[in-house]
């Protein structure tokens, strides 16, 4: 069996919380297991693995870094189970390191956040094994286990104040760090405590005297201990917040509040939501059954990829013409060292193919060291040339590399397929610094992202990577165009609805010259792009768009449009970030828009939307009824709630916070003033 070196945190060993996962894991590798509290102890803890050898190393929440790691024991395959809860800020330096590590999420959101960044995330469900004769419990007593100070008896008492509960039984078992927050109000109930049981089965009996639990954490990372209490048939009341509310539905399998306000929920036919939680644990317990193999089977196909089993070929083409007469040999000479020095373990293809140059370019190719083959005849200009390359391939996986560009990484091309591979993906694409074609000095960046596709702009095509056989059936490059062709296949697959992955990685250094910046052709390729660039779009996304729609996005034009106007521009984009970029640069650009709305706050990454003035409300109510389309109405743009009514719920609740916080005195001033803070601060002002 192969070797596995399981890293985990020592309290998980203590309390057993994560047996599941190494039970699963014992089942296909030998499993060493280390535990350490990383809070306690530095990365000098390591020395104890004494170099040893294993062929997988599994980080459970604990993220050490992989370099400092290798000091201490070998291995090629990382895998990483981080929790939402305890995961780094998603900036920090240290997943620079896990860019190419296989990350395993239990956690939807963080899976969401992760996998838009490029890493290699994948997401699974964990649900436990629902307990066997259940009872109910009493309706009127809730557990709480108090863990941390943020979710206190208080906390209990302002959502529970409005319900029949009679009795409260605190479990003090509270987190490192966290100390007791005593109840600072009366109220009338009856109270028992309980700090430790030596018994899980003690533990769980206590629970089950109370139909309701309270989610003692704000955020969980699986959250074993609320899950399990739903496996118990609880009716769970828990923050709106991962993974909570990945898991309940507010009202139907539990309840979920705002830990901001803690406004009191209203608790109804408790055994009715007991009754839906446990068949939606059956029915979970059923679905993780049936797909916790998939971690053994992405941890194999991570570690096959790693020993650089099985990979397929790719194929780079090289196009060229007159190299010597272009004085382009030197930066020939390094594209190629750039393609020699790839670490990709599979078989690399590298075609040249030559527009049948006269300047000595064929008998300098010939004597150049590289590992390719040269095809030469005359061809009716590049991307001619390409579908030429396209033709000759024989790889599974296809790339286009421009003479005189180069990778600036070593991984680019390993990058890419592992992650096609492990995404069982279509085409990927990355990041690109353009060069001085002199200098070589960076100008500029090129970010990939195809959230800009309406609007003309498009990921740099020398970072795309993608199948053979989906550039085929796309229909390859169409050589009529001077300059846009590579949009048009790029659009063409996603018309197709070719999976697109993306990779977080700068690997092109890509010369500021070429045809697009050539004075000759500088009219005909503007032209080339405002015209049939619109023309692309609406080839493959006209069963939503008019050519005339699609011209007003791309070039832009909706900009100088009447608002009224434009809004339903935005709800004919079919994918999400389409229309947020379309709202972003309606809204930050158009200063027509923005002197009617400059009370707006708009929080893009959490749906937030406030006005601060009367008038703005008025003005948007109005909207409401004569334009259906308003973007403020769609669920898909920036509210998950839509409509009329969360606007004015939004507005009442900021002119709450803000008059409160002038006219009341002492901690309930200061309370309020806080969240009126909070709110101003955590939004966008659109200037």
């Amino acid at each position: 069996m192969k070797k596995l070196l399981y890293i985990g945190h020592s309290y998980h060993y203590k309390t057993k919380s994560t047996a599941f996962l190494r039970d699963l894991l014992r089942e296909e590798y030998e499993v060493e297991e280390f535990g350490y509290d990383p809070y306690l102890n530095t990365s000098s803890a390591y020395y104890k693995l004494n170099k040893k050898e294993f062929d997988i190393v599994v980080c459970f929440q604990i993220m050490p870094s992989l370099n400092e790691l290798k000091k201490y024991v070998k291995f090629k395959t990382n895998i990483f189970f981080p929790m939402y809860d305890g995961a780094p800020s998603r900036s920090d330096h240290i997943w620079d390191e896990y860019k190419d590590s296989l990350i395993i999420n239990f956690s939807k959101k963080l899976h969401d956040e992760l996998y838009a960044l490029g890493f290699n995330s994948k997401y699974i469900q964990y649900f436990p094994k629902p307990m066997d004769n259940i009872s109910f419990g009493d309706e009127k007593s809730v557990f709480f286990w108090n863990r941390i100070e943020q979710i206190n008896i208080n906390t209990v008492h302002n959502i529970l104040r409005e319900s029949n509960i009679n009795h409260v039984h605190i479990h003090r078992d509270l987190d490192p760090g966290h100390n007791i927050i005593e109840l600072n109000k009366p109220w009338d109930v009856c109270f028992s405590e309980s700090s430790w049981f030596d018994d899980k089965k003690d533990l769980i009996n206590k629970i089950m005297e109370s139909s309701l639990y309270i989610a003692p954490r704000v955020f969980e990372g699986i959250g074993m201990s609320f899950l399990e209490a739903m496996a118990m048939g609880r009716c769970v009341i828990a923050p709106d917040c991962p993974t909570m509310n990945e898991y309940i539905v507010s009202g139907e399998n539990g309840y979920l509040y705002d830990l901001s306000t803690s406004y009191p929920i209203v608790i109804n036919d408790i055994q009715s939501i007991q009754k839906n939680t446990i068949s939606f644990i059956k029915k979970g317990y059923e679905k993780w059954n049936n797909e916790k193999y998939n971690i053994i089977k992405w941890i194999k196909q991570k570690n096959d990829i790693d020993y650089g089993l099985n990979l397929p070929k790719i194929t780079i083409i090289t196009c060229t013409y007159n190299l010597i007469k272009n004085l382009r040999v030197n930066p020939f000479y390094k594209m190629v060292d750039s393609i020699n020095k790839q670490d990709y373990r599979g078989e690399i293809e590298h075609l040249i193919i030559d527009g049948a140059s006269k300047d000595g370019t064929i008998e300098m190719l010939h004597n150049v060291k590289g590992k390719f083959k040269v095809f030469s005849s005359p061809d009716n200009g590049i991307y001619d040339a390409m579908n030429k390359g396209i033709s000759h391939a024989t790889g599974e996986f296809i790339t286009f590399l421009n003479s005189d560009d180069f990778y600036c990484r070593d991984d680019a091309i390993s990058s890419s397929v592992h992650k096609l591979l492990l995404e069982n993906a279509d085409v990927s694409y990355a990041d690109a610094y353009i060069i001085d074609k002199k200098t070589e000095k960076i100008k500029s960046y090129w970010k990939g992202s195809l959230n800009l596709i309406p609007f003309g702009q498009y990921p740099c095509h020398q970072t795309i990577v993608a199948r053979l056989s989906a550039v085929k059936e796309a229909g390859c490059f169409n050589s009529k165009l001077i300059c846009i062709a590579d949009n048009n296949l790029t659009c063409a697959m996603l018309g197709l609805n070719k999976k697109f992955v993306y990779i977080n990685k700068i690997i092109i250094k890509f010369r500021d010259e070429g045809l697009s910046n050539d004075p000759s052709y500088t009219n005909k390729i503007n032209l080339e792009k405002a015209i049939h660039g619109s023309e692309v779009f609406y080839k493959y996304f006209s069963n939503s768009m008019t050519l005339q729609e699609c011209n007003t996005l791309f070039n832009f034009h909706f900009l100088s449009k009447n608002k009224n106007d434009v809004f339903y521009l935005g709800e004919k984009l079919i994918f999400k970030e389409w229309k947020f970029e379309f709202y972003k640069a309606l809204f930050s650009t158009n200063s027509y828009l923005v002197k009617d709305i400059n009370s707006l706050y708009i929080d893009y990454n959490n749906d937030y939307f406030y006005c601060i003035r009367i008038k703005d409300f008025i003005f948007y109510y109005i909207s409401y009824f004569t334009n259906k389309n308003s973007f403020i109405l769609k669920k898909e743009c920036f509210l998950e709630k839509g409509g009329i009514s969360t606007l004015l719920h939004n507005y009442i609740k900021y002119k709450r916070y803000q008059i409160a916080s002038v006219f009341l005195f002492g901690e309930v001033k200061i309370k309020y003033k806080s969240k009126y803070k909070l709110i101003k601060n955590k939004k966008i002002y659109i200037k």
